[in-house]
């Protein structure tokens, strides 16, 4: 990519300008949201291109990293939301009822979903579950691997049996990519991570 010269930043301010000041005036006249939008974004640009540019870019790429850690698409991650806001952080266990791969014979049967400091996802059937299979002389085993090929298609059927305040229990989510929440207005707790909820293991 060829950086521009000085004449074509001052032509592409101009374009900025003209096109930041008619948008400032439709956003006068009508409460949408996207003239303002319009307005914010190129004002934006115009003072990228009025000042310091690789200073003023390298400021707002350290504040978009601030929003979207490193580690986004870093392994698999299991998701955990705070009711009383867009806040969230990762955990390394959740239970998924195998009652979607099993229909009644594995109703209420609970499968641990475990996720490694690697991001390295496991499902691991509790002794309860081995308990009850093995009287059916069933593989945990091979349930395990079907439950883990259902918690990755599905994604958010997850729960936990332990309560938080301020935590939701009942709806977890897996995932490899945090784009979306990140593009959603959520925001990663500082560290990232609970180790509270490590429940019976």
């Amino acid at each position: 990519m060829t950086k521009p010269t000085k004449e074509e930043c001052q032509t592409a301010l101009k374009v900025l300008s003209y096109f930041g000041e008619m948008a400032r005036e439709v956003s006068k006249t009508t409460e949408q949201d996207t003239p303002h939008e319009w307005a914010r974004g190129a004002e934006v640009w115009i003072e990228l291109l009025s000042g310091d540019s690789e200073k003023i870019m390298q400021d707002y790429l350290e504040e978009w990293k601030a929003g979207h850690p490193d580690e986004s698409f870093s392994g698999w991650k299991i998701v955990q939301f705070n009711r009383n806001g867009h806040t969230m952080r990762y955990v390394n266990r959740a239970l998924v009822d195998g009652y979607g791969v099993g229909d009644r014979f594995l109703e209420g049967c609970m499968f641990e979903v475990l996720v490694d400091p690697d991001g390295k996802l496991t499902v691991r059937a509790t002794e309860e579950v081995e308990h009850y299979l093995s009287s059916f002389n069933s593989s945990a085993k091979k349930w395990e691997e079907k439950i883990l090929e259902y918690v990755v298609d599905a994604g958010d059927n997850l729960s936990l049996d332990t309560e938080e305040e301020g935590w939701d229990s009942s709806e977890l989510h897996l995932t490899q990519d945090m784009s979306f929440y990140f593009e959603q207005g959520y925001v990663l707790l500082a560290g990232g991570k609970s180790n509270d909820n490590q429940g019976n293991q």
